[in-house]
């Protein structure tokens, strides 16, 4: 039996210090594999790339023309806090934005590829030429300081709370959420549902955010047959848990 959502105090308060998060944004650069390798040798499937990246209309070289997220950058918080259609994520229903962080790198990755394994397996069902997806991924390197932090933890483990829940949809976290935004819980530290041992963050005021700056790059390939690589690392999820092969 679940407890019941208005039952928590949302209370006391902790101050989380200075936090260092790492947040995976998607960049401008989702491809598509047009050919499957049984119909062309390799030589022609290197044709084929070459000439798919020069009709992509995407400068590679000109510094930030196809692109926002150069090394260095600062994540643009609008893209999360303004003048956007909020999507429906774990500790909200589209009501408010919710910036999310993970303590670790592969857990910042295990959240976004779960997602994004959904949204490809979709578009591939329908696809006829289409061999795999891929999408690469800004690695941002944040820093969070609040003295309205929950830490629900422990509540992940306890068989009254459903914070774990497997999702989308995710009505019992979205109802959560709100309840904590609505009592001035400005970050919710949780556990991960897609990476064991690590941790999600999810920050609700845009203030608790002193900076994000790109560090890195890395991507993500979905194929047809369902194989799954991380920066060419075979991975995949049992039960919603991603693990590497």
């Amino acid at each position: 039996m679940e407890q019941s959502i208005a039952s928590f105090e949302f209370r006391p308060f902790y101050n989380v210090g200075s936090q260092i998060l790492w947040r995976s944004i998607p960049t401008c650069f989702p491809t598509k594999g047009l050919f499957y390798p049984e119909s062309l040798d390799e030589e022609e499937q290197q044709f084929a790339s070459v000439l798919a990246d020069a009709t992509a209309q995407i400068d590679p070289v000109e510094e930030k023309k196809n692109r926002w997220s150069q090394y260095g950058d600062n994540e643009t918080l609008e893209f999360c806090f303004k003048d956007i259609d909020i999507p429906i994520s774990r500790f909200t229903s589209g009501d408010f934005p919710v910036w999310y962080g993970s303590n670790d790198q592969e857990c910042s990755k295990a959240e976004v590829t779960y997602h994004r394994i959904r949204q490809a397996n979709h578009e591939l069902q329908y696809a006829k030429k289409e061999n795999y997806i891929s999408f690469e991924f800004a690695f941002c390197k944040a820093e969070i300081k609040s003295d309205k932090c929950i830490d629900i933890r422990h509540l992940t483990q306890s068989t009254m709370t459903n914070l774990l829940e497997d999702g989308p949809p995710y009505p019992f976290c979205n109802e959560f959420g709100s309840a904590a935004k609505s009592k001035e819980v400005q970050v919710l530290r949780s556990k991960s549902r897609r990476w064991q041992d690590g941790e999600l963050w999810a920050v609700f005021a845009k203030d608790v955010i002193l900076s994000s700056i790109v560090k890195a790059y890395w991507h993500v390939v979905i194929f047809k047959n369902g194989q799954v690589t991380i920066c060419n690392n075979p991975v995949q999820f049992s039960n919603g848990w991603m693990s590497y092969v």
